[in-house]
């Protein structure tokens, strides 16, 4: 949080003071419910500002038309239940297995939509790729596998190996992968 002062569950935020429910929000003052807004004072609910002030849902309004519409707006909330919690999962733009969440706090996919998270499945590969079937000796295995799509043995995905990849793996006379970079890091994780 950089320095910041009386901030309150926020994420990413610098040089805040009294803000709260913010992400990715700096050099700001008394911000609620916004993101990626910089060098704003007395925000609520805006996306994407700079430099501005007294605005509502990313329409400005003079001072006294701000608070009187904020203070309706937290109103509207409290009837809800919306006030004080954090932005609900339904806004994140990702998946809950497309998070770190979901590496530190696994969940199988029916306790996550049970949970209310979005999940998404993997989208269908089509089998254009060749097998990785590679040579155990990456001195053996010709350059132009940079120019091929491979399919995972793990995880059936295609992957390619680029040029300064296939040069470390010779440099360190690694074998070329045969399973994908993403299938490799689940594996790493999952030893954690």
């Amino acid at each position: 949080m950089g320095t910041s002062e009386w901030v309150y569950e926020a994420v990413g935020v610098e040089k805040l003071s009294q803000c709260m429910f913010c992400t990715f929000v700096s050099h700001s003052g008394n911000a609620s419910y916004s993101d990626l807004c910089f060098y704003c004072n007395e925000i609520f609910g805006c996306v994407g500002l700079r430099q501005k002030k007294y605005s509502i849902l990313n329409t400005q309004y003079d001072s006294a038309t701000y608070y009187e519409l904020k203070d309706k707006l937290i109103e509207h909330m409290k009837h809800t239940g919306e006030w004080g919690m954090f932005f609900p999962s339904t806004c994140s733009p990702f998946a809950y297995n497309e998070t770190v969440a979901h590496e530190r706090y696994p969940l199988e996919k029916n306790q996550a939509l049970a949970l209310g998270f979005r999940w998404r499945d993997s989208d269908p590969q089509p089998q254009v790729g060749a097998p990785a079937d590679l040579p155990d000796d990456s001195l053996e295995t010709p350059q132009s596998i940079t120019q091929s799509t491979l399919i995972c043995q793990e995880s059936g995905k295609l992957f390619k190996i680029n040029g300064p990849e296939y040069n470390f793996y010779i440099s360190q006379k690694l074998p070329i992968p045969r399973i994908s970079a993403d299938a490799r890091y689940a594996r790493r994780m999952r030893r954690r």
